[in-house]
C-alpha cells in the first residue's frame, strides 16, 4: 500500500497501485498511462531504498511493507493538539486572576517515543486504520496539575474574610445543601445569610467543628486556631482540613475542591480581616502565552513546508 496524491485531487488517497492505475486510467485516459507508471515506478523504487535505509532516514519517513508515511506531520500535529490544551488551561489562569484562593494550574508535558500512532479516519479496509508508527520527536499532555502554593494575603478590614496562613495543605470545609459530600476551599470571603449563617460567596455553608456556624451579627473574633468568639463565648471553631498530599485534591468548579486522602491536624493559623489572592503570576502567564503560541506557528509553518513539498514532488515528477 502507497500513499499518494493525485495530479488534480485535494484529498489523501489509500490505494494499492493496481486500484490507482485502474483509476487513473480511467480519469485521464489511456495516452497518460506511461506517465502514471512511471511515478508509481518511482514510488516504488522510494520505498525498496528506505526499506534498506539507516535510521535516519526512518525518522523522517516511517516505511512498513509498501505502507509510506511522513513523520513530520504526525509529529507537528501532534504537537499542535498537545498545545491547544496548554492554551486552554492558561487562559483558565488568566481568566481566574482575581479569584480568591485559587490555585493555578500547570501542564506537564511528556514525550512519547515508544508509543505508536494509527491513521483511524481513512478510507480503508484495516480496522484499526493505517500505522503511522512510532512517534519519537513529538509530546503529549502527561499530566494537568495544580499548584497549592500560598497566593499573596491582603488586608480588607471585614470581619467576614479570613484566611488560612503558613500551610498550603489546609482548606476551609464546606458543605452544600442537600449534599452530604465535603467540598474544600482556599477562598475565605464568606459572608453571613439571611438566617446568620456563615456561608461562602455562592451560599454554601461553611462547616465548624459542630456543624454548620451559626452567629448574630458580623461583630466577633476569630483566633489563629480557628475559635469563633462573640460577645465573650465561644460559638464554634472552623473546620480547617489538612491534607497530606494536596495533590489527591480534584477542583470541582465554584473553587471548590474534592478528595478522600490522608489527613493530618492543622498546623497552619487562620487570621482575619484578611482575603488571600490567586497565586496566578500574570506575567508568568502571559510570557508561557507568548512562547506557546509562537511554538503553534512553527508547527503551522512546518506542516505548510511539508505539504508543499508534497505536492511539488507528485505533481512535478515525471513531467514532461
Amino acid at each position: 500500500m502507497i500513499i499518494l496524491k493525485f495530479l488534480k485531487l485535494k484529498e489523501w488517497r489509500q490505494l494499492t497501485i493496481e486500484d490507482s492505475i485502474c483509476e487513473y486510467n480511467n480519469k485521464y485516459g489511456y495516452s497518460k498511462r506511461l506517465l502514471y507508471n512511471k511515478a508509481v515506478f518511482f514510488v516504488k523504487s522510494i520505498i525498496y531504498l528506505l526499506q534498506r535505509s539507516d535510521n535516519m532516514f526512518r525518522n523522517i519517513l516511517y516505511v512498513e511493507g509498501n505502507s509510506i508515511m511522513v513523520r513530520g506531520l504526525y509529529t507537528s500535529g501532534w504537537s499542535m493538539l498537545a498545545l491547544n490544551k496548554k492554551m486552554d488551561v492558561i487562559s483558565n489562569n488568566l481568566a481566574n486572576v482575581n479569584t480568591s484562593g485559587y490555585k493555578k494550574d500547570i501542564v506537564a508535558l511528556e514525550g512519547f517515543p515508544k508509543i505508536l500512532a494509527d491513521r483511524i479516519h481513512d478510507n480503508t479496509d484495516i480496522p484499526r486504520g493505517v500505522p503511522v508508527g512510532e512517534l519519537s520527536f513529538s509530546n503529549d499532555v502527561g499530566e494537568v496539575y495544580t499548584n497549592f502554593e500560598q497566593g499573596n494575603l491582603v488586608k480588607t478590614d471585614n470581619t467576614l474574610d479570613m484566611s488560612i496562613k503558613d500551610e498550603d495543605r489546609a482548606f476551609f470545609t464546606i458543605s452544600r445543601p442537600g449534599d452530604n459530600q465535603r467540598y474544600y476551599t482556599r477562598d475565605g470571603s464568606f459572608k453571613l445569610n439571611a438566617y446568620g449563617q456563615l456561608v461562602t460567596a455562592k451560599g454554601y455553608y461553611v462547616l465548624g467543628e459542630n456543624g454548620i456556624i451559626q452567629l448574630n451579627g458580623s461583630d466577633f473574633a476569630v483566633y489563629n486556631d480557628g475559635t469563633i468568639i462573640q460577645d465573650g463565648q465561644v460559638i464554634d471553631s472552623l473546620l480547617i482540613t489538612q491534607f497530606q498530599d494536596p495533590s489527591t485534591l480534584n477542583k470541582n468548579g465554584e473553587n471548590l475542591l474534592t478528595g478522600a486522602g490522608a489527613q493530618e491536624p492543622f498546623t497552619g493559623t487562620v487570621v482575619q480581616n484578611v482575603i488571600e489572592q490567586s497565586n496566578v503570576d500574570v506575567i508568568r502567564e502571559m510570557v508561557d502565552m507568548i512562547a506557546l503560541m509562537r511554538s503553534y506557528e512553527a508547527n503551522q509553518r512546518i506542516i505548510t513546508s511539508i505539504d508543499e513539498t508534497l505536492d511539488r514532488a507528485v505533481n512535478e515528477v515525471g513531467r514532461v
